[in-house]
């Protein structure tokens, strides 16, 4: 019955939810394919989250533009659920949407507006990549102070609940603001720090990413 198509379409939306960073493209597969159940059978929950989910792979696959609809119709869906961690969610991805564009003012704004909705929650892991987001904006703006507390931030939040993906992001972008300052050796020890976790992650494309950083580490 419909319950149980919920509960399959629900399922879907984890396992893409999970998936969407490691393997974007398969992430964004699984979470079409619920959309499309979830449209069939008029499950607003799992409408808004199949959005979210194909929102944030065209992030992912630089198609900012088709990213835009597809999170502002989840926002109205979860708005409407009183959804607080989906709002903040799409919030964040709004926020790197408009900082790829180059607008950081913007992107500082919905990423302070999804730390507001989940200020008063337990933390998660969605705290977790609304810090790090917010440090990666700041460093964007060359406000190096800022940026590491929220890495900081982002990473005690990881900690809490065992999430090693978003600590490597974060002891990644920290070693390049060092590499970026001229103190090589501090450098150096944040991203051989994040390497082994890169490649327990399997994230092939990050692992690349900080192998480079530590090349040009001892290069430079």
């Amino acid at each position: 019955g419909i319950k149980k198509l919920q509960g399959e379409i629900d399922e879907l939306n984890r396992d893409a939810w999970v998936t969407r960073v490691n393997d974007s493209r398969r992430s964004m597969k699984i979470s079409q394919e619920s959309l499309k159940l979830a449209k069939s059978i008029g499950y607003p929950k799992g409408i808004a989250e199949g959005l979210l989910n194909v929102g944030f792979c065209n992030i992912r696959l630089a198609n900012n533009d088709e990213a835009m609809p597809q999170l502002n119709e989840a926002f109205a869906i979860f708005e409407s659920l009183q959804d607080l961690s989906g709002q903040a969610r799409v919030y964040e991805y709004l926020g790197i949407i408009h900082r790829n564009k180059g607008d950081l003012g913007r992107s500082l704004e919905l990423l302070m507006k999804a730390l507001a909705l989940t200020e008063n929650t337990a933390v998660d892991e969605n705290h977790a990549t609304h810090f790090y987001q917010l440090g990666v904006t700041y460093k964007h703006l060359g406000d190096f102070e800022t940026a590491l507390e929220y890495f900081y931030r982002s990473m005690d939040a990881c900690r809490s609940f065992g999430n090693t993906l978003y600590i490597a992001y974060s002891l990644n972008l920290i070693g390049s603001m060092y590499l970026e300052t001229g103190d090589h050796q501090k450098a150096l020890d944040y991203f051989l720090q994040g390497l082994p976790m890169r490649q327990a992650g399997g994230d092939k494309w990050r692992e690349a990413g900080s192998l480079d950083n530590i090349g040009i580490t001892y290069m430079k």
